[in-house]
């Protein structure tokens, strides 16, 4: 029984030096937030083809496609600012109103490209896609080549909004911060400026105007800071 007790006293102290060795922490979240001009331009670009019959659908779209490729690259575009994002070929139905039933009428092929420029050419890009064979802007978005470097400024900013508030949090209540325990980053993906889908006619267009707005970098921090008593 004495035994037991010396072993408890013996934890007991163990236990009470380690809570007198533990600091105190604080945690505190960050927001930070980069603004930014962009300074590239993409487009997704589609071409169209149907027939009654689906090789040949296939056949006139591979050929509109290669002259397409090789225009573009007159224009300037690089090889490696041009790739094929989709391509399908389905069947296109034809409902009769005598019947009440979906008739097989063609089928269409499509072929989807995306176009990368700088964006004070990306307005005379766009009015030369009408003179292409192209039939379809599906959408024109802004984006900057600067991005991996903002995103750490932005987690910059952040850690100096957390550091702030702790700071102002611990006024006046005898605590200093000697340590950081943990660190948590949580990037926000800057949503790319977007125009909405449109069709091209096959008329000139005059050179469209430009203008993409601005992009916001956002990061957000939680930080556990260490403290002890002044």
């Amino acid at each position: 029984m004495k035994k037991l007790f010396v072993l408890l006293i013996f934890f007991f102290a163990l236990a009470t030096n380690a809570n007198a060795n533990e600091n105190a922490t604080l945690s505190v979240s960050g927001h930070g937030i980069i603004t930014a001009i962009p300074d590239i331009a993409s487009i997704d670009i589609s071409i169209i083809s149907q027939s009654p019959d689906p090789a040949k659908a296939m056949f006139v779209l591979s050929k509109k496609a290669n002259d397409v490729v090789k225009a573009l690259f007159k224009l300037g575009i690089k090889k490696d600012n041009l790739s094929t994002t989709n391509l399908t070929l389905e069947p296109v139905y034809q409902y009769d109103d005598k019947t009440k039933t979906n008739n097989l009428a063609g089928y269409k092929a499509k072929e989807t490209f995306n176009i990368k420029s700088s964006i004070d050419k990306m307005g005379f890009l766009i009015s030369k896609v009408s003179e292409l064979g192209i039939d379809e802007i599906n959408r024109i978005y802004f984006e900057s080549s600067n991005i991996s470097n903002l995103k750490l400024k932005a987690i910059e900013k952040a850690m100096e909004d957390a550091l702030l508030k702790a700071q102002s949090a611990l006024i006046n209540t005898g605590y200093q911060i000697i340590g950081i325990k943990n660190i948590s980053i949580t990037e926000k993906t800057p949503a790319p400026i977007y125009f909405d889908k449109f069709m091209l006619n096959k008329s000139s267009v005059p050179s469209v105007p430009i203008e993409a707005g601005r992009l916001n970098i956002e990061a957000s921090v939680s930080v556990i800071y260490i403290l002890e008593k002044k």
